[in-house]
């Protein structure tokens, strides 16, 4: 009978390990700069195809500026459940935690749905070699949020990045530009 030596993965993660929910945040927060001077929508739409395109499932509207769009997706979805409607929110930055970032119904997410969907999304990157930085792991959680609780809209806070923020690889139904600073045009201008 031969005896073979077991081999280990180079992982940092072992596959298929659930994340608790301060691992998930100690994993984004070493992961704000990576990759932030390579300005590409590639690698989340990499990440997106090995999610299962969860960015055509649902139903977006994009909300971009220099100011304002924190208080302007607030209303809106308050002013959207007041119809009646599903609503999912992804906004920047948060205050105490990410859970704020991503709301449905004006209510954060919880901290143990928030470890399961940032475990599926760190270790789909971390399979595929998917060098991403938090910004793009945070839109791909938002957008499978979004879809396993089937939010009829989600509304997403276009950050900085312009053409090259990850909230772009949604087909938006309305794209809201509010006030827009002369000093931050040139980072909304795509390059090359």
């Amino acid at each position: 009978m031969a005896i073979q030596k077991q081999v280990t993965s180079k992982a940092s993660f072992p596959p298929k390990k659930v994340l608790n929910y301060g691992e998930v945040v100690e994993y984004l927060n070493a992961h704000w700069h990576i990759n932030t001077t390579n300005k590409t929508l590639a690698r989340v739409k990499e990440l997106d195809a090995a999610l299962g395109h969860p960015s055509k499932k649902i139903n977006a509207l994009l909300v971009a500026g220099s100011n304002g769009k924190s208080v302007t997706i607030g209303l809106t979805a308050k002013l959207l459940r007041e119809e009646g409607i599903k609503v999912g929110t992804f906004m920047s930055p948060h205050l105490l935690t990410y859970n704020e970032r991503l709301m449905t119904n004006l209510e954060a997410i919880a901290n143990q749905q928030f470890a399961e969907i940032g475990s599926e999304v760190i270790h789909t990157a971390e399979s595929k070699n998917i060098q991403a930085h938090s910004h793009e792991l945070l839109t791909m959680m938002a957008l499978l949020y979004f879809v396993e609780n089937e939010v009829d809209v989600a509304l997403f806070e276009v950050a900085e990045g312009g053409a090259y923020d990850p909230t772009n690889i949604c087909t938006a139904l309305v794209a809201a530009p509010l006030r827009i600073l002369s000093a931050t045009t040139h980072r909304f201008k795509p390059q090359g």
